[in-house]
């Protein structure tokens, strides 16, 4: 490579010797030979096969036009949602390590939700399952935050799908209403959409956790929801008084505090009314993963058995 000379052409040139025996040739424009098919026409200074003195312009240019209607969007075909295929028991799971059953083998587990499956139909296998697995774990070390079904938008109908159609209940498990309003984090749709309330709700109890404790309730005006726009039903001071009774944890809005979890209790407060509040129950938890660690070191210790 040989660099311009002061005051002279600015382009750099190449000379591509093969045979050490002949003599560099500087005029010989690297970017001509790619683009100019004549101006290796004649080349007596690389020693080349003929063919390789036939050079032609590459095919690969960008190319200037685009064809079609770029400014409208466009849907991607000849596939299937993942989803589609993924049953209730796929999620649940039926043996071995299938579905959550896979956090078996997992010992710090504390919140478990699944909001990507409950606005298909009402999913009471999935919430029924979710509250017995968290139940039913040996050290019975995490929480089930459900979602109430999109299709229950009203009071009424979320009180009847809780009192119906929610036959097991638990008071390792609580169920929020109703859904929530924010900005599409990927545009893939409108700019405002709806989604189940569990994933907010469960980074609300991290935060409570983190600030307060997990003895203090999940709720009140310190638990404004980041990123709630609005919410799909608002919920009066009365309705709210009807659904509380079953264990139904409503998100609402006020005036200076924003959107906030008004609620906190299990849906065991019929069953087992010691269990009725979350941060009880949780706290519980805490206590029994706490001391179980806790005592470790004391198992092969001297003992009277």
């Amino acid at each position: 490579m040989e660099s311009p000379t002061r005051g002279t052409d600015s382009r750099i040139y190449f000379s591509i010797p093969l045979n050490p025996n002949l003599m560099h040739d500087p005029s010989v424009n690297a970017l001509d030979l790619l683009f100019d098919p004549s101006a290796i026409s004649g080349l007596n200074t690389v020693a080349t096969p003929d063919f390789i003195k036939t050079v032609l312009p590459p095919k690969n240019r960008p190319q200037l036009t685009i064809d079609g209607d770029i400014d409208s969007p466009k849907s991607l075909t000849g596939g299937s949602q993942d989803h589609d295929n993924v049953s209730d028991d796929d999620i649940i799971g039926i043996s071995g390590t299938t579905g959550i059953k896979a956090l078996d083998v997992k010992d710090d587990v504390s919140l478990i939700c699944i909001p990507g499956k409950i606005g298909e139909a009402k999913p009471k296998d999935i919430m029924e399952g979710g509250m017995a697995y968290c139940e039913n774990r040996s050290l019975q070390d995490c929480f089930f935050i459900a979602d109430m079904p999109k299709e229950c938008l009203t009071p009424t109908e979320a009180k009847d799908f809780v009192k119906n159609d929610l036959t097991k209940k638990s008071d390792f498990g609580a169920i929020y209403y109703p859904w929530i309003k924010v900005t599409d984090p990927i545009g893939t749709s409108e700019n405002v959409k709806e989604i189940p309330p569990s994933g907010l709700v469960a980074g609300m109890y991290a935060r409570i956790d983190s600030t307060r404790g997990v003895w203090k309730a999940p709720a009140g005006t310190e638990s404004n929801l980041s990123g709630a726009l609005a919410l799909s039903y608002k919920t009066t001071d009365t309705e709210h008084d009807i659904l509380n009774p079953f264990g139904i944890n409503c998100v609402r809005q006020f005036p200076g505090s924003g959107i906030v979890i008004w609620g906190s209790r299990t849906l065991g407060l019929k069953s087992k009314p010691e269990w009725k509040y979350i941060p009880v129950r949780r706290m519980a938890i805490f206590l029994r993963v706490s001391i179980y660690n806790g005592i470790q070191w004391a198992v092969f210790e001297p003992n009277d058995e």
